[in-house]
């Protein structure tokens, strides 16, 4: 085995190991359950899809939002606020997608003033965090990737939602799940 198999190796376990770590401390803050078997298996999948460390670290962030976001119907601020500011603070240069995300939010939020139940206000958050997350990783287009992001994120939920109603389940339905898969989809397509 020679020293660059070696380190990539190394440098492999390093970034499973930290996953595994950030979710098991998720999984007492929030009181979730995710089984190891399946977290370890989710963190493989991804590692096999995209091995860049951002990408990594984005999906154990998506699963932690989205088991608590399906099983408590919110997406914790303790997540979203701190990375909302702390990205605008980092972008404070980029006006264009400042703009494009804070503007995201407020007429969302305006609209769930009048609305409650259209959206919850966890997704319009995260939303906004992944619009500047975007321009961090410069994905795409600032607008385009907000359409794409809308666009897949409806289209993976589209199913669940049906099925839920057809049910005669709850009439909310946990759209971080689908923010988060869309998002997942999109960034690690651009990091191949």
């Amino acid at each position: 085995m020679s020293f660059d198999v070696k380190a990539e190796f190394i440098s492999e376990v390093l970034e499973v190991t930290f996953l595994l770590s950030g979710l098991i401390f998720a999984q007492q803050k929030f009181r979730i359950q995710i089984p190891l078997v399946k977290a370890f298996l989710f963190i493989i999948a991804l590692t096999l899809y995209s091995d860049a460390p951002g990408f990594l670290t984005l999906g154990g962030l998506f699963l932690v939002i989205s088991e608590v976001d399906r099983r408590d119907y919110r997406i914790p601020d303790v997540l979203t606020k701190p990375a909302l500011f702390g990205l605008s603070i980092w972008l404070i240069h980029t006006p264009t997608s400042l703009l494009l995300a804070w503007g995201w939010i407020a007429i969302m939020y305006a609209i769930t003033y009048f609305a409650p139940t259209v959206v919850g206000r966890g997704d319009i958050k995260l939303v906004g965090v992944l619009v500047l997350v975007n321009e961090i990783e410069n994905v795409l287009a600032r607008m385009e990737f907000l359409v794409i992001l809308l666009f897949l994120a409806s289209l993976f939920a589209l199913p669940g939602a049906l099925l839920s109603r057809k049910r005669g389940g709850s009439p909310l339905f946990p759209f971080g799940p689908a923010i988060c898969t869309a998002a997942l989809a999109i960034f690690g397509v651009a990091t191949q």
